[in-house]
């Protein structure tokens, strides 16, 4: 459809009638537009709420999911623990029977062990002359100079332990051990423990704790010196509770000053 364009030159040479069809069809063509501006104003408000609800309803759903996701991860990181706890202990347990020996020379052969072995439990009280009170004894590897002792009664073992102190009136000429050896008695145990144990040193070393040690391959830690009582650790995750502003991912770098 053309629209003509009108000036006053040509509208002065309309009559009066044709003038006021003009102004009525115009007055229609405004009102029909202004119609059709509030029909279009209406689907767009239509559409805008539909497309609120739509986002609310999909935000509501995704909501939903996020937090079941949340609640599930949060579900199977704590199942991890338990699970890597368990086998730790299930770990730590098989070695209730065990001590290593720190200290004995490498250059001693394996059937040199047991004639050092013996004289040495018995320094603790221990006596293992009976072969049989022995179940095993071996490096723990070629690198490592510590010898593991399995003994056939766990008695025996916390005995030895116990008394580890007495290694200090350790005789080495009697035993043929080089001058100036020294021997050390410590808990078999798990890798996971040791460097749990690793920790608790580094964190004495910072003055985080006050003191820490194993029993029956637990680790137990007393934070400050007036602590009644002590804090079994036997999880990263303790040390992250207990000590939650340390950085361990680089609790092994020495600090600088």
């Amino acid at each position: 459809m053309v629209h003509k364009h009108f000036t006053r030159s040509t509208l002065t040479t309309k009559q009066p009638d044709e003038l006021i069809d003009m102004c009525l069809s115009l007055q229609d063509n405004v009102e029909g537009s202004e119609k059709l501006i509030e029909k279009l104003t209406e689907e767009i408000q239509n559409l805008k709420k539909t497309f609120t609800d739509e986002i609310k309803e999909l935000k509501d759903q995704f909501r939903l999911r996020f937090d079941k996701l949340e609640a599930d991860i949060v579900v199977s990181q704590n199942t991890t623990v338990l699970l890597e706890r368990r086998c730790n202990q299930l770990d730590q347990y098989s070695r209730r029977e065990s001590l290593e020996i720190r200290g004995i020379p490498k250059g001693v052969t394996h059937d040199e062990l047991l004639p050092i072995i013996q004289p040495l439990m018995l320094l603790l009280q221990v006596d293992v002359s009976d072969e049989r009170s022995i179940q095993a004894h071996h490096r723990l590897s070629k690198r490592n100079d510590d010898v593991i002792v399995k003994f056939t009664h766990r008695e025996d073992r916390n005995r030895a332990f116990k008394n580890r102190c007495s290694l200090k009136d350790l005789d080495t000429e009697a035993l043929k051990l080089p001058a100036g050896t020294e021997i050390f008695i410590n808990e078999n145990l798990t890798v996971v423990n040791k460097r749990l144990v690793g920790i608790a040193n580094m964190l004495k070393r910072r003055r985080k704790l006050f003191s820490f040690w194993t029993m029956n391959g637990n680790l137990r830690i007393k934070i400050d010196e007036l602590d009644n009582g002590f804090i079994s650790i036997g999880h990263m995750n303790d040390f992250f509770h207990f000590f939650p502003n340390i950085d361990f991912s680089n609790i092994f770098t020495p600090q600088t000053a």
